[in-house]
């Protein structure tokens, strides 16, 4: 092989590696996202409940439903110094460690 052979083999290689690692960062950008959805999904269904809790309080305090609604309507997620409800189930922990275990790897 001459040198210039060499030159466009090696470029073929590091275009080839770019490509992969591109590939394996898509692939776990959409595994991340599916994690945080299936951690979303899961909270929602224990927050809903107490949502509509605190929404029948607050009406029942005098105000109006669509007040009370609109005041709620994030209940549960992190909002201040208060932290979000329900992140200790195992579909956000499995989403968490997903998102760290990229952190470690760099």
């Amino acid at each position: 092989m001459n040198s210039s052979q060499l030159l466009v083999l090696g470029g073929l290689l590091i275009l080839l590696s770019i490509i992969s690692l591109e590939s394996r960062a898509d692939e776990r950008k959409e595994q991340q996202e599916k994690l945080d959805n299936n951690c979303q999904q899961a909270r929602e269904v224990k927050i809903a409940p107490l949502r509509e809790a605190v929404i029948k309080d607050c009406i029942s305090e005098g105000k109006e439903e669509k007040y009370c609604q609109g005041f709620y309507k994030d209940y549960g997620e992190r909002t201040g110094h208060r932290a979000a409800l329900f992140m200790d189930l195992p579909e956000c922990e499995k989403a968490f460690e997903h998102s760290r275990s990229d952190r470690n790897s760099s």
